[in-house]
């Protein structure tokens, strides 16, 4: 009986301490969350005129343009994921994605350790990009842009997750070139090669810079905010297993002590 109720106790200080474990996680997970949705809304609004430039200089390119090329060739998938665990389905579901689209020949560029680790195994081409700061962000979009025009990529897409609500992430796929050519609502007279050339190129470049940094913090903030709800029902877990774990504890304590009566009542009576 009693190695029983060490046994049951030591499960309690053990889950304890994880729930505190858990619960600081989750903290940290609400911390970060605030943060990622200013980014959110900050890259969101970059992203929603960058693209209304482009959109409008568009009406005014020839629909040969070479950002509307649509070629046959290698797609290169820069696929977002996590370096850290513990965030629910949020790393599963994005490879569910990235699983989905892929074809034979596609070079994979996989963003944080735990998407690395997974699609590095599927024989692909891996290549690497730095999206960790802003000037680094720059010169990728620079560099994924030159890929694209010089013929080396046919297309260039992501696999990002969207932040739908806190009880909600989507993944999906979003192609960042070639541009969509949309036909002009009305008769324009097209810009010279000569002038639009460069105009188009730092639009381009400017359109693809924001829809990568708009994806990756949008990706962020559903990583964070499903690490929060994982934390959160670990530690409504826990509260539950220490319910059940403190009733079968007083429930032996009492049978010792009701065993313990009875040893000391019948002793008395032999006596």
């Amino acid at each position: 009986m009693a190695a029983g109720l060490e046994k049951t106790k030591r499960r309690i200080v053990s889950i304890s301490s994880t729930k505190k474990i858990t619960k600081a996680m989750g903290m940290i997970a609400s911390v970060k969350l605030l943060g990622a949705k200013r980014k959110v809304e900050q890259a969101g609004y970059a992203y929603d005129c960058s693209s209304s430039i482009l959109s409008s200089l568009c009406h005014f390119l020839p629909p040969e343009s070479p950002y509307f090329q649509k070629k046959e060739g290698k797609r290169l998938l820069i696929c977002f994921g996590s370096d850290l665990g513990l965030c629910g389905a949020y790393n599963s579901e994005a490879y569910k994605e990235a699983i989905s689209l892929l074809k034979e020949g596609d070079v994979i560029c996989p963003i944080g350790k735990k998407m690395e680790n997974r699609l590095g195994k599927l024989g692909h081409e891996i290549v690497s990009l730095d999206l960790n700061s802003p000037r680094a962000l720059q010169k990728t979009a620079s560099k994924l842009l030159e890929s694209f025009l010089n013929g080396e990529y046919a297309e260039i897409g992501v696999v990002a997750t969207h932040y739908v609500n806190s009880l909600k992430f989507k993944p999906g796929y979003a192609r960042l070139l070639p541009l969509e050519y949309k036909k002009p609502p009305c008769e324009v007279v097209p810009l010279r090669a000569d002038a639009s050339g460069e105009l188009e190129k730092r639009a381009a470049l400017l359109s693809l810079l924001s829809c990568l940094n708009y994806l990756k913090e949008d990706s962020s903030l559903s990583e964070q905010n499903s690490r929060r709800n994982a934390m959160d029902e670990a530690k409504d877990n826990a509260d539950e297993l220490l319910r059940k774990l403190q009733v079968e504890y007083n429930k032996a304590r009492q049978g010792a002590i009701t065993q313990e009566i009875v040893e000391v009542v019948s002793g008395s009576k032999g006596a």
